[in-house]
């Protein structure tokens, strides 16, 4: 049986990173899950989903497993300006160590910072 994104995206949503963990973990049962796997109706991926609750550890788990923390979703933003705009700044200074983009802005055009202050 395969897991779709939005089980994994529920499993972020409410903090259950053990979930994820073991999915990722076990290779038969996500050998054809794509990490940077868009929401349909937003564009985000499960590490938007991550920042945009201020789950470090599920972030870190998402990068560890390939996530691309420079992506934006369908309004522009990275998973860098949802940590900004939700206030999560010990995630944000963790994905900017990691080599997150935060000159990238959204179809305003504001950067992660620009954006918190719009």
């Amino acid at each position: 049986m395969s897991t779709s994104f939005e089980e994994v995206a529920s499993w972020i949503r409410n903090g259950r990173g053990a979930d994820l963990v073991s999915f990722l973990q076990d290779t038969s049962s996500h050998r054809h899950f794509d990490i940077n796997m868009r929401e349909e109706n937003t564009g985000n991926t499960l590490l938007h989903i991550a920042c945009q609750n201020g789950l470090k550890n599920i972030a870190k788990t998402c990068l560890r497993n390939g996530a691309n923390m420079n992506l934006q979703n369908n309004r522009g933003r990275t998973p860098l300006h949802h940590c900004i705009l939700y206030g999560f700044s010990a995630l944000a200074e963790y994905l900017v160590s990691k080599g997150a983009n935060d000159a990238i802005v959204d179809m305003d055009g504001y950067t992660c910072y620009e954006a918190a202050f719009s």
